[in-house]
């Protein structure tokens, strides 16, 4: 496989509660599923930590939840799939409903609350909670895949949480996006 995308990257040797990787850490192959939803900004807020976070609103009353499936197929740490649930924000700025998203997207730049992010290996949890403060635990992500669907189901200690399908989309390189997260 060519890995001409990361030529020049300096990567460094970690070894971290007896697991051994390298950092940064490259993602060579990848899928994503992504839906974003709204929620009641009321309840929404009340979920995050800061008052200086708030939620970006669609509409008055109505903000954007981002659930995000990943299946890591080749990395530097193995195969691994994570699942994340965030809240797009402004960070101390007020907001605008609609305008602010718009912005946001026609800029490729989002800012996003992660609150939950399960993960299926230790060396993913670990890695995420301890370098960057992730809110990472274990669970059950698999995908599924037909000829031009894909599913991904989400469950912990055999309970389903939620599933994700969509249409496998044809991909071509696109303009890059820059996507600012915070966590406590």
């Amino acid at each position: 496989m060519n890995h001409d995308f990361f030529k020049g990257i300096k990567q460094w040797d970690i070894d971290m509660l007896e697991m051994k990787f390298k950092m940064p850490i490259f993602y060579y192959d990848t899928t994503t599923i992504t839906a974003i939803y709204t929620a009641s900004t009321a309840k929404v807020k009340e979920l995050l930590p800061l008052p200086q976070m708030n939620p970006i609103e669609l509409s008055p009353g109505k903000c954007l939840v981002a659930f995000v499936a990943f299946e890591y197929r080749q990395t530097d740490i193995d195969a691994y799939n994570e699942f994340a649930i965030s809240f797009l924000i402004t960070f101390d700025k007020p907001q605008i409903p609609f305008l602010t998203s718009a912005l946001q997207m026609y800029r490729r730049r989002m800012t996003a609350y992660i609150w939950h992010l399960p993960v299926t290996t230790e060396i993913a949890r670990v890695g995420g909670v301890e370098f960057y403060g992730y809110p990472k635990f274990i669970a059950d992500i698999e995908f599924e895949k037909e000829a031009d669907k894909i599913t991904c189901h989400l469950a912990e200690d055999g309970n389903n949480i939620l599933s994700l399908r969509g249409k496998v989309l044809p991909v071509a390189r696109g303009k890059n996006s820059k996507i600012i997260n915070h966590e406590l």
